[in-house]
């Protein structure tokens, strides 16, 4: 069972620690690998620890979450996004759904909802690897099967019997 890495974000120290706290990371298959208090201190986390998942806030100091996301899919396009907010404003989601977040949540939130989230997230990042490991497979067939193409080439010319009977 793969354990991916979750980077939270969000200014409010008590929700951030509430989160940290409540949510059973490991029965997710998560590792909380970082709290940051805002989106600056989160891009510099995720340079040392470059998480699967970065779960932020939107409305935080000097940047808001939104532009930590268009950032960070910038520096780390594999990794994904959970939106957490206490606005329910469809402009917010919208711009949210442009930068392909996984998810859209409104506070107050829950343990039980948070956690229902991080099992899809998980689903997506193992199906992703799975389709990662399929392409790298494929890749190592068609390679060996291009090399002894031309090897079955190479002997046809040399044997002279390639370009068949003119």
């Amino acid at each position: 069972m793969a354990q991916y890495k979750i980077l939270l974000v969000d200014d409010e120290v008590d929700v951030r620690e509430s989160i940290a706290r409540t949510v059973d990371w490991e029965a997710c298959g998560f590792s909380l690998c970082g709290c940051a208090a805002g989106a600056l201190e989160a891009l510099e986390m995720a340079k040392d620890l470059v998480p699967d998942v970065v779960m932020t806030d939107i409305c935080m100091p000097y940047m808001d979450g939104l532009e930590l996301i268009e950032r960070l899919q910038q520096m780390y396009p594999a990794m994904r996004f959970v939106v957490v907010s206490g606005h329910d404003d469809f402009a917010y989601a919208q711009r949210a759904m442009q930068f392909r977040v996984m998810d859209y949540l409104l506070k107050p939130l829950s343990a039980q909802g948070i956690m229902k989230v991080l099992r899809r997230a998980k689903e997506q990042l193992d199906e992703q690897d799975r389709q990662r490991v399929n392409l790298e497979i494929l890749r190592d067939k068609v390679a060996k099967n291009a090399q002894q193409l031309r090897r079955g080439v190479v002997l046809e010319y040399l044997s002279g019997s390639f370009g068949g009977d003119a």
